[in-house]
């Protein structure tokens, strides 16, 4: 008799209904992470369109941000007319002095006629810069002290677009982030505004050639109230706010609730709590005075309404 011999069985994932069991919980787990996604994604827009903002009556002021630097009103660069070694140094930076005090002397000895020459103070001001030490070298029209009026300006550069909003007489808010923390705000006025464009000059270090370039037209500021001790630190960073126009008690917004559509039209969306809602009410809008961070609203919303300030720019979608 002959023994058959025994069938290899298959086993289990070598079997078709295996495979399919597979296939199913694979589709079924993705579709199910698929769809919680989609409702992490759909519960974050709802918490990006949550935040509302209201209309409301605000005093505006458009201004032009900028920084400057604290200068002397007037300086001159003073030099000798001969050749000479300096003997006496009779100030030093920072010190005041009044017109015709003796700044610096050299002695000509062997290098000239004269035995010896004295810079006097052409007028009444400070000592900015002394270029010269006892028994240095000298050469005439090399500047050996610069000298300025006790009296200083804040100056910045206006570009091309703001020098159209600047007038003399502006008031000026100036803080000072050295000092303080900058948490004091100063005033000045706006004194005087260059109407021939500064430039530039720099030499190329790759071609050795010289070139001019624009840098903007000179605004000075008088300050009104800014702290001696401050005003005395030439050189030093100030941040300006120039008030270019003003207007009080105005219905106004933030920029950013404000939407355009396509004819560039403004509006804004309103809040809704209608679960069922695909999509967000709008509403029209005319606008006014604009700052840099508020609009008048002319026409279409009444103090006190409430307005969306965000709206996200995609809608959350299934990967499938």
């Amino acid at each position: 008799m002959t023994i058959p011999k025994p069938q290899n069985k298959k086993k289990f994932y070598q079997r078709w209904w295996f495979w399919l069991l597979v296939t199913f919980v694979l589709l079924g787990g993705g579709s199910t992470t698929a769809v919680l996604l989609l409702q992490d994604n759909q519960e974050l827009a709802v918490d990006m369109i949550s935040d509302t903002i209201e209309v409301e009556r605000r005093d505006l002021k458009k201004t032009v941000s900028t920084t400057g630097k604290i200068v002397p009103e007037h300086s001159e660069q003073l030099s000798f007319t001969m050749t000479g070694k300096t003997t006496k140094i009779n100030y030093k930076l920072g010190d005041q002095v009044n017109k015709d005090d003796e700044l610096i002397e050299i002695d000509g000895g062997s290098y000239a006629r004269h035995a010896d020459e004295v810079i006097k103070a052409p007028f009444d001001g400070r000592i900015l810069a002394v270029n010269t030490f006892i028994d240095d070298a000298v050469m005439p029209g090399i500047s050996v002290v610069e000298i300025g009026y006790r009296t200083n300006f804040v100056e910045f550069t206006a570009s091309e677009s703001e020098v159209f909003e600047l007038k003399t007489g502006q008031i000026v808010d100036i803080t000072i982030p050295s000092y303080n923390n900058g948490n004091t705000t100063y005033h000045g006025v706006v004194e005087s505004i260059d109407t021939v464009k500064t430039t530039s000059d720099a030499v190329s270090q790759m071609t050795g050639q010289a070139s001019s370039t624009e840098v903007g037209f000179i605004v000075k500021v008088r300050p009104t109230d800014v702290p001696a001790e401050v005003m005395n630190l030439i050189g030093l960073t100030v941040d300006l706010d120039v008030i270019v126009a003003e207007q009080a008690n105005l219905i106004s917004l933030e920029n950013a609730a404000i939407q355009y559509d396509e004819d560039n039209q403004p509006f804004v969306y309103l809040p809704t709590t209608d679960q069922t809602a695909t999509e967000l009410p709008k509403q029209n809008v005319t606008l006014g005075f604009e700052t840099n961070e508020y609009v008048e609203i002319v026409d279409g919303l009444n103090e006190g309404v409430e307005v969306v300030l965000y709206i996200p720019q995609a809608n959350a979608s299934s990967p499938f």
